[in-house]
C-alpha cells in the first residue's frame, strides 16, 4: 500500500499554500513520480507557484528508478486526483502534531492520518 508521510512542517506549509492562494482541493497524481500537491497563478504572466511533496523513491530529482518506483506503486497509467484542502487544514491545526500519512489501498480508496504528541499536563504546585 503506497503511502507518503509528511512531517508536521511539511503539513504546515502545504495548508499555509492552499489558504494562500484560495484553494479548496490539492492533488495526488502520478506521471513523471508520483506526489502531492497543489498550483497556482500561470506560466505566461510570471506567476505561478506550485509546492510539491514526492512518495518515497519517485522524486524524478533524486531517484534514478523514480518511474518504476511510481508504476510498482500505482500502476503504469497516469493519473490525478483532487482531494480536500480541509484534510490539510485540520491536520495544521492538530495540537502537537508530528506527522500526517496519506495512504492509497489496492481498491484505490485513500486515507489519511494524523499523529501527535500529548502536551504533557504540568504536576499541579
Amino acid at each position: 500500500m503506497p503511502q507518503i508521510t509528511l512531517k508536521a512542517k511539511d503539513v504546515h506549509e502545504l495548508s499555509d499554500f492552499l489558504k494562500r492562494h484560495g484553494k479548496s482541493e490539492f492533488f495526488l497524481a502520478k506521471d513523471q513520480g508520483a506526489y502531492i500537491g497543489a498550483n497556482a497563478g500561470s506560466h505566461s504572466d510570471g506567476t505561478f507557484e506550485s509546492i510539491i511533496h514526492y512518495f518515497a523513491g519517485c522524486n524524478p530529482d533524486k531517484d534514478e528508478d523514480f518511474y518504476d518506483n511510481a508504476a510498482y506503486k500505482f500502476g503504469w497509467d497516469d493519473f490525478g486526483e483532487m482531494l480536500p484542502a480541509e484534510w490539510m487544514h485540520k491536520a495544521a491545526e492538530t495540537d502537537g502534531l508530528t506527522k500526517a500519512v496519506l495512504n492509497v489501498t489496492e481498491a484505490d480508496s485513500i486515507t489519511f492520518r494524523t499523529f501527535w504528541k500529548r502536551a504533557r499536563e504540568k504536576a499541579a504546585a
